[in-house]
């Protein structure tokens, strides 16, 4: 179970948020939410009340807790850095990205589905008229 202090920094960074801004946010000064992300300190009811309903999430998100029903959902750092990097575009930017996106999903899938032919047709045995796959002549009865 992921602890409350790692969601915390990971839910601060993907918003691509400083922890005084959080803080101020929560009504606590830097140091206590600073202790609460280090997990020096555990946020009360009332502060984890606040801290869901500022990330917009439930409680038991925050905390961790993911039903045994649900899939979790999180960003690998790679893609936080995307992610990051993305919104820190223009709109004209993003628009450009996307496109250059697409066409590079589109190119792989079409050279996806190429190696896969070329697989086929490898796998292929192909013997001239009159000849076996092995090579042997092959007489027709009469």
């Amino acid at each position: 179970m992921t602890t409350i202090h790692n969601n915390l920094r990971y839910l601060r960074e993907v918003r691509d948020m400083k922890q005084r801004q959080v803080a101020d946010a929560l009504g606590v000064s830097r140091s206590t939410y600073t202790n609460y992300e280090a997990g020096a300190r555990c946020p009360d009811t009332e502060m984890l009340t606040k801290m869901a309903d500022f990330f917009e999430l439930s409680v038991d998100e925050l905390l961790g807790h993911t039903p045994k029903h649900s899939k979790e959902f999180r960003l690998q750092p790679r893609e936080l850095m995307l992610v990051k990097r993305f919104r820190a575009l223009s709109a004209a930017g993003q628009e450009r990205t996307l496109r250059q996106m697409e066409f590079e999903l589109a190119l792989e899938v079409e050279q996806s589905q190429s190696q896969a032919e070329t697989k086929s047709s490898d796998s292929m045995i192909y013997a001239p008229e009159g000849t076996s796959a092995a090579g042997n002549v092959v007489r027709e009865k009469k």
